[in-house]
């Protein structure tokens, strides 16, 4: 099962005086491109609609990342997160005050595993995202991917209620779009 999301524009808000600056990277808007057959079904049907769009934002790796995403108690399954590994994704319905329902989708990514580059893994994703995301030209790709096996009706039922499914499986890709802009559109 996999999740695909194009990741776009957006603006960082952070909590003035939680030190969230230190948590928090990119983020911004994306666009639902490809999502396990489920999501078609009620409930969920709305929120993975083809005008849908998500949330989403990379978080660094840490104590605060650590107890707000991998709290069992907001899990669908345990994701088993260790210090060598490079990151973990989140997926969750956010349920907004309107009694409009949004996909949000985080991502937790290290600090401490360097990529070819000698960076890290977060300062890596996050120059690629802050650097492409508001390129026409670019598409940057999100996919999550999910064990099939490991997906239980009873982890659907949580998903419905508001728990995250979450995976170490993930993949970033920067491509040129399908449908290229000049300067002068």
């Amino acid at each position: 099962m996999r999740f695909e999301f194009r990741l776009q524009n957006g603006n960082k808000l952070f909590p003035i005086g939680l030190g969230w600056h230190d948590v928090l990277g990119e983020g911004g808007a994306a666009r639902i491109r490809e999502c396990p057959g489920f999501c078609r079904d009620l409930p969920f049907a709305d929120i993975f609609a083809a005008h849908a769009t998500a949330s989403w934002s990379f978080w660094r790796m840490g104590d605060v990342a650590r107890l707000y995403l991998l709290d069992r108690a907001s899990l669908c399954a345990p994701v088993t997160v260790t210090d060598a590994t490079p990151g973990a994704g989140f997926i969750s319905v956010n349920r907004l005050a309107n009694e409009r329902k949004e996909l949000k989708v985080d991502v937790c990514l290290s600090v401490t595993q360097t990529v070819e580059s000698g960076v890290s893994v977060f300062d890596d994703w996050n120059r690629i995202a802050k650097a492409a995301k508001n390129d026409l030209n670019t598409e940057i790709l999100l996919r999550l991917n999910l064990a099939a096996a490991a997906i239980r009706d009873f982890d659907l039922d949580g998903f419905v209620a508001g728990k995250r499914l979450g995976t170490t499986d993930l993949e970033l890709e920067v491509r040129p779009s399908a449908i290229q802009f000049s300067p002068d559109d």
